[in-house]
């Protein structure tokens, strides 16, 4: 899909292209710093009777910073110079305040001066002077005044050059070369000035913070107004939240300052369990009013051409009844084209105000099938296509599903490391046969090693060159002392050895730090997808033989649990035995003493007797 920014609906020449390009060119040389256009916000205040919980509390918080926060899209203000003319006359009302008040104290001090008791000379001395410096905060509120006036006849004139500006649509040829030297050759800015958008002190999430003092007043009073504004703060983000069960009003007006004027008011109902709707809907409401963008117009075109009709067109998820052109607010618009039996094509594109875009789509037509991935090596794991599991075969060999979309896959393998690979989109041919070779490793690990061997080479280089430039310059100087006869060869040649030493050091240093490097580029390289390769027919059939599945890993050690349970056993009972004979044989000997000890002593009796 091509979008294309066209100036009219003719078809100009390549002359005018060039010149087109040429003008650009030269506006971005002479073109100064944009200045910054503040937008703030409050905390949201929840309606009059609503609770003051905590929960309350915190949405008061969360709502407008998830709105700012969807506004940091680098946008542009158009200041109109209505908006310019507000700003300036704040400033120059400002300066005539002081320089009234100034006066007044001129006139104070000079008519003081005929009560006191001086001479006439120098009474009228002092008194010259004193309508000399009357008469200079004259001439500055005369002068401030007289910019006033112009200020207002320059703005009314460029509003009404505005309002008169030819459409581009009904310009001539010679009409649009006029105003195109025209445009290049002024010197003068242009009459819709561009502002950056930027957050009250560079953050989305800091709130503003009135005084005590206009703590109580409305965003609209005049204080209000004169303290914010010389707060440097451009627009301010209020808003109301009403709360009934599970679901939400929010409110948000946004206000322009210095002349505290209320240029946008939004509302949003949604569940307070999707708070990302409401806020994202707030947002895409504001920003046209921040921006101060004018509507734009599309013009569509679809290829092939039998399918203009019958294209259906979303933009930002609303569809469009139109298939030719419609009209958008400027601003971030998400445009989908759909149409039956061809693959949907869809973009996010910033369409700025006042401008005519072309849009060119080209639909390519649904192939669906399915393809066979195979794995090179014996990894075993499991494959996704597009975040959805895929159909194995074999654990060697899958089908995916495939639409005519590119395909983005990962392997995981069974310890859970993971390695993507990509199917580019002319390979997604009925029955095509792919293969891959993941290699599954920790590569965030991987990477950080080989970066701190990278920076551990660099820094041994740098530590080597010390000693090498130092013997360098020794060398350098023991060949000057040399050729002027003091030195001789024995005593320099050290010096020459040892430069010689400190060079080949720091070479193999360098030489270490390239191949180091080098390394972290391919590990550095190796988060990206791997390319899938088609395998010729002749070599299908190596593929066809699955990988050799080994033994689970719980298995085995429950095998080995088993085993060392039945070694322990038949051990106690080798043991259990010996025991067992060892106790016979000591009963045994106890009896023969006994029986020994017995017939001794019948001995003896006898013997007695």
């Amino acid at each position: 899909m091509k979008v294309q920014r066209m100036m009219t609906n003719k078809n100009h020449s390549k002359t005018v292209v060039f010149f087109i390009f040429f003008s650009v060119f030269l506006q971005n040389i002479f073109c100064t710093e944009k200045s910054n256009w503040t937008i703030a916000s409050q905390k949201f205040v929840f309606a009059k009777g609503q609770s003051d919980s905590s929960i309350n509390k915190a949405l008061s918080e969360t709502i407008p910073v998830s709105i700012l926060e969807k506004l940091n899209k680098n946008l542009e203000r158009n200041v109109m110079p209505d908006e310019i003319y507000s700003r300036k006359s704040k400033e120059l009302l400002k300066s005539r305040q002081s320089l009234f008040l100034q006066l007044s104290s001129a006139y104070q001090k000079r008519d003081t001066l005929f009560l006191e008791n001086i001479s006439q000379k120098a009474l009228e001395k002092k008194i010259k002077e004193e309508e000399k410096n009357i008469r200079e905060i004259q001439k500055k509120i005369d002068d401030n005044l007289k910019e006033q006036a112009e200020l207002s006849l320059k703005t009314e004139a460029q509003l009404e050059q505005i309002n008169n500006n030819v459409s581009e649509n009904n310009n001539s040829e010679l009409e649009l070369y006029k105003q195109l030297f025209k445009n290049i050759f002024t010197n003068e800015k242009s009459v819709i000035q561009k502002e950056q958008i930027v957050f009250y002190r560079n953050d989305y999430s800091v709130f503003y913070d009135p005084s005590e003092k206009t703590k109580n007043l409305s965003p609209l009073s005049k204080e209000f107004a004169d303290e914010i504004f010389s707060k440097n703060i451009n627009t301010l983000m209020t808003g109301t939240i009403t709360k009934y069960g599970d679901y939400l009003n929010v409110k948000v007006e946004v206000i322009l300052y210095p002349n505290a004027k209320v240029i946008g008011s939004f509302v949003e109902i949604g569940s307070i369990d999707d708070l990302e709707f409401i806020t994202s809907s707030l947002a895409n409401q504001i920003v046209p009013s921040l921006t101060n963008s004018m509507p734009v117009k599309v013009i569509v075109r679809i290829d092939p051409p039998e399918l203009q009709n019958i294209t259906r067109i979303y933009i930002d998820d609303v569809l469009f009844n139109s298939s030719e052109s419609f009209i958008l607010e400027s601003g971030v618009h998400n445009v989908q084209f759909v149409a039956d039996n061809y693959q949907t094509v869809g973009t996010d594109y910033y369409f700025e105000g006042n401008t005519q875009y072309s849009i060119d789509v080209k639909l390519t037509e649904k192939k669906d099938g399915q393809i066979t991935l195979a794995l090179v090596k014996p990894v075993f794991g499991d494959i996704f296509a597009n975040g959805q599991p895929i159909e194995k075969e074999t654990n060697r060999k899958s089908k995916i599903s495939i639409n005519g979309n590119e395909i983005l896959g990962e392997f995981l393998s069974e310890d859970g490391q993971n390695a993507f690979f990509y199917i580019p989109q002319k390979q997604l041919l009925e029955d095509n046969f792919v293969s891959i070779n993941p290699k599954p490793y920790d590569r965030e690990k991987y990477i950080d090693t080989r970066r701190k061997w990278m920076y551990g080479s660099y820094s041994l280089l740098i530590v080597s060159l010390i000693p090498t430039f130092i013997s360098a310059g020794e060398l350098n100087n023991a060949v000057k002392l040399y050729n002027d006869g003091i030195w001789d060869y024995n005593k320099a040649k050290p010096y020459e050895n040892t430069a010689n030493i400190c060079s080949a050091i720091s070479i193999g240093c360098g030489v270490l730090f390239v191949f180091e490097l080098i390394r972290y580029f391919y590990a550095a390289n190796s988060v990206l997808p791997q390319k899938a390769k088609i395998v010729p027919e002749s070599k299908q059939i190596i593929f066809n033989q699955p990988f050799e599945t080994p033994p689970p890993k719980d298995t085995e050690s429950q095998n080995d649990k088993i085993n060392a349970e039945q070694n322990q056993t038949e051990n106690e009972k080798v043991t259990e035995s010996e025991t067992l004979t060892e106790t016979e044989t000591v009963t045994e000997n106890k009896e023969i003493i006994e029986n020994q000890e017995t017939s001794e002593n019948k001995k003896t009796d006898e013997v007695k007797n």
